[in-house]
């Protein structure tokens, strides 16, 4: 997606995901992306100039509160280099498996 949505349209198309497959297992989340994915590469030009014109319409309709939250987030991974926010994992020696720290 990188390039393709600016970062407030991108939130809005992350957030419409993670509504989508909250309720989904973890088979079923990798299929809804494969497929989500897929449409997205067989768009049209005209077909993707509307997606991404719904998305910013959505961000617009936003309200100003909740567009700054996003906003500190989208700096914040920006300043962090676009990290995610998880525990790095070691592997345990004695066990041989990857454990959180």
């Amino acid at each position: 997606m990188g390039g393709f949505l600016t970062p407030e349209q991108r939130a809005i198309w992350m957030q419409q995901a993670h509504d989508s497959t909250q309720s989904m297992s973890d088979d079923e989340i990798k299929a809804w992306r494969r497929d989500q994915f897929g449409k997205l590469a067989a768009m049209s030009n005209a077909d993707k100039a509307k997606f991404k014109a719904d998305l910013q319409a959505k961000w617009d309709a936003l309200p100003q509160t909740q567009k700054d939250q996003i906003e500190q987030r989208i700096a914040s991974r920006k300043q962090d280099g676009g990290a995610a926010k998880v525990k790095p994992l070691n592997m345990n020696p004695n066990q041989g498996q990857a454990v959180a720290q």
